[in-house]
């Protein structure tokens, strides 16, 4: 762990808005996770865990850069997928709510 873990992560995270919508630390990250179970069109029950991150990191130049990571596991047919995407956009003017995306799709 970088000797300045400790006081990084207090300027990463201090100022957050309540709503969740992005701030001005240097990395902030939002995620998504749960789990999906029901039944195929032959009765079959599959059950699914899902995973959605999305990093803001700020000061690697103008404007500030995005990175999206998605995986899904199958636990029925015990396999996984992973995606990953990056994108560069200047941060939205949302204050009220969380409108970030990455890549081409929001």
């Amino acid at each position: 762990m970088p000797r300045n873990f400790k006081s990084w992560l207090s300027t990463a995270t201090e100022g957050r808005p309540a709503t969740g919508a992005p701030a001005a630390g240097p990395v902030e990250w939002w995620y998504f996770s749960g789990h999906l179970s029901g039944k195929d069109g032959k009765g079959a029950v599959h059950s699914n865990g899902y995973g959605y991150v999305i990093f803001q990191i700020l000061g690697l130049g103008p404007p500030p850069d995005y990175l999206a990571d998605l995986s899904v596991t199958d636990l029925t047919g015990k396999t996984f997928q992973f995606a990953g995407k990056e994108a560069s956009y200047s941060v939205p003017k949302t204050p009220d709510r969380l409108a970030l995306h990455a890549g081409a799709g929001r």
